[in-house]
């Protein structure tokens, strides 16, 4: 299979669309935050009081990638080492965002993307 990445999101170039589940960049992530809300931090359902991986590395630091706290809502740079919860995503043939299920256990910034793309 031949793929690209463009801005987080891979292509599959053979069949020409996107492939299915991956992580959610930042900004992807951030959007199902809602600030007036709080344990959890989101009107979404599926999302717990934990903490959840995006695929955005820190551009300062590559041992770093970027998360959020869904329990308050806030941003942090988390060593990818550290296991948090990942929630895998997909664009649908409209260009409109869907969400999946949420892990059921913690995993590392690595294992997360490989989890995503075996959903």
């Amino acid at each position: 299979m031949e793929e690209i990445t463009i801005d987080g999101i891979t292509y599959d170039m053979v069949k020409r669309d996107r492939i299915s589940w991956r992580m959610p960049n930042m900004k992807e992530l951030l959007s199902a935050v809602d600030y007036g809300k709080h344990d959890p931090a989101t009107s979404m359902e599926g999302f717990a009081s934990r903490n959840y991986w995006s695929s955005s590395s820190d551009v300062s630091d590559s041992l770093y990638a970027w998360g959020a706290d869904f329990e308050f809502g806030n941003s942090y740079r988390y060593y990818k080492t550290n296991e948090y919860y990942v929630r895998c995503v997909r664009t649908d043939e409209n260009g409109d965002l869907v969400w999946g299920e949420s892990s059921d256990y913690p995993m590392t910034w690595e294992d997360a993307q490989e989890w995503c793309k075996k959903q």
